[in-house]
């Protein structure tokens, strides 16, 4: 059975795509979305439309371990049986859960702390949750006022938390942007692992009924994050890996929860980016927003960005900001607090990058780290 994906559409549960594709022997799904009683109703919706049922599903091909992506596969399998699969490495995160942060709290205190986020700020960012780790789409209050060398505004985090203490308490939900929200759920960011019934390494044929994908492992965004190319069609299924507007964030991740495996993952995003310029593709399928019909722009567009900030980031290193925290505001002048963990973490991943380069170098005194410009 030859597979024709020109037309494949996604189901939009909430702002994940979620692709069916019939092998000929039952459904796959690629992604799921966030556990929600709405989304769930999206989903076997979107699969009556498509003349199926959630008992169709056989498979449930998962690009990484992100609750937006996985949340609904308890339900599914309860519902169909189907088997989850995913990357040997991103298995692990998938076990574990929505737990990494909480589960590593001491290895990522001890991180920030080494790289000189202030102690009063860790203690803020654990106290408050994934409520200050990009969960919210309402404007907050800027942290460093209207110049890139402000101090950090500690009222601005005072606002924040008495607001969100005020909607109800902590992990209240997702409110997606106007005309597409989202129900709130109290545990719409928690997601109980489940162990995966197939995994798979790179480049390796995957098989479902009678399609054929190839794996494309590509790690940044998460360490075990990994792609799926239809050779036939062309068709790229690309997850978080390329987004059509979003440029993706490259997290900050303990591999099997290991202080001295911590995820290097600008440096891994940048060479996974890299990796699949060339590939030869008819449709681009990101996991949120649009599909991109030219790889090559939809990745150059990514590098670049991370260039003309790696180069704030080197300027500013030579101007005598030598830790990750005396970088923060230079490369993100505008950041709010519920952008704040993720930011430190990419932050952290151009200096990362640099260092890789050759043109940083990292030294590790009075209990932290300081960059210099190599050489210097």
């Amino acid at each position: 059975m030859s597979h024709d994906l020109a037309a494949l559409q996604p189901i939009h549960v909430g702002f994940t795509n979620c692709f069916p594709i019939d092998t000929g022997d039952g459904l796959v799904l690629i992604d799921t979305g966030l556990d929600t009683d709405q989304n769930w109703e999206r989903l076997n919706r979107g699969l009556e439309e498509r003349c199926y049922s959630i008992k169709d599903v056989h498979w449930v091909l998962l690009t990484h371990a992100h609750t937006d992506h996985c949340g609904l596969v308890h339900r599914i399998k309860d519902a169909s049986n189907a088997k989850i699969i995913i990357h040997q490495l991103e298995a692990f995160f998938l076990r574990q859960g929505s737990g990494h942060r909480s589960a590593n709290q001491e290895r990522f205190t001890r991180l920030f702390l080494e790289h000189g986020v202030p102690e009063r700020l860790v203690q803020w960012l654990f106290r408050m949750g994934s409520r200050s780790w990009g969960r919210r789409w309402e404007p907050d209050p800027g942290l460093f006022g209207a110049e890139p060398g402000h101090a950090l505004q500690w009222d601005a985090l005072a606002a924040f938390e008495a607001a969100e203490t005020a909607r109800g308490g902590p992990d209240v939900g997702h409110a997606m942007p106007a005309g597409r929200r989202d129900e709130r759920h109290p545990n719409v960011w928690r997601f109980k692992g489940i162990a995966p019934d197939i995994t798979f390494d790179d480049n390796e044929a995957i098989e479902l009924g009678e399609l054929r994908l190839r794996s494309v492992y590509t790690p940044g965004h998460t360490p075990g994050h990994a792609c799926f190319y239809h050779d036939e069609s062309r068709v790229f299924f690309a997850g978080d890996h390329i987004l059509k507007r979003i440029t993706p964030n490259p997290g900050v991740y303990f591999v099997y929860d290991q202080y001295e495996r911590r995820s290097r993952s600008l440096p891994d995003y940048i060479r996974s980016l890299m990796a699949v310029r060339s590939l030869p593709c008819t449709r681009v399928l990101g996991a949120h927003e649009g599909e991109m019909p030219n790889m090559e722009y939809a990745v150059d567009r990514i590098v670049m960005h991370h260039e003309r900030r790696a180069r704030t980031a080197m300027s500013a290193v030579r101007h005598g900001r030598n830790t990750t925290f005396e970088l923060l505001p230079v490369l993100f002048p505008a950041l709010r607090a519920s952008g704040l963990f993720p930011a430190i973490g990419e932050t952290l991943g151009h200096l990362d990058l640099l260092e890789e380069q050759g043109q940083v170098v990292a030294a590790f005194a009075g209990g932290g780290y300081v960059y210099h410009p190599a050489g210097a």
